[in-house]
């Protein structure tokens, strides 16, 4: 593995070579055009799971910080605010569930054979 050396590269290429600052060290890199649908499905899986995570997070604190100071948002009149944020929060809490539920079912018909053995 070379030393950590930033080198821009192509979004192109298939395979990049990576200098690694002498002559006789090449490293290859694989590029976003090198995954396969079920590698690009899986990669957005992951990164909408982890959105759904702090989604729900969020949720809980407000919900929390709701709940101790409802008497005071209602006096200083932010009820309805908070109550449409909270609102919000929770459908997109709901659209990513919908969406990581699709493409898991995507992923399961992307995912190529099992290897023979041989």
């Amino acid at each position: 593995m070379c030393p950590a050396k930033h080198v821009l590269v192509s979004e192109t290429a298939s395979f990049a070579r990576l200098s690694c600052g002498t002559d006789e060290t090449w490293d290859t890199a694989m590029t976003a055009d090198t995954k396969t649908p079920f590698e690009h499905v899986n990669d957005v899986l992951a990164q909408l799971k982890e959105m759904r995570h702090y989604a729900k997070n969020n949720v809980e604190t407000l919900t929390a910080q709701w709940l101790l100071f409802d008497g005071e948002l209602k006096k200083l009149k932010h009820v309805s605010q908070i109550e449409a944020l909270m609102t919000r929060q929770s459908e997109l809490h709901d659209a990513l569930n919908e969406e990581i539920d699709k493409l898991e079912e995507l992923a399961v018909s992307l995912q190529p054979p099992p290897e023979e053995a041989q």
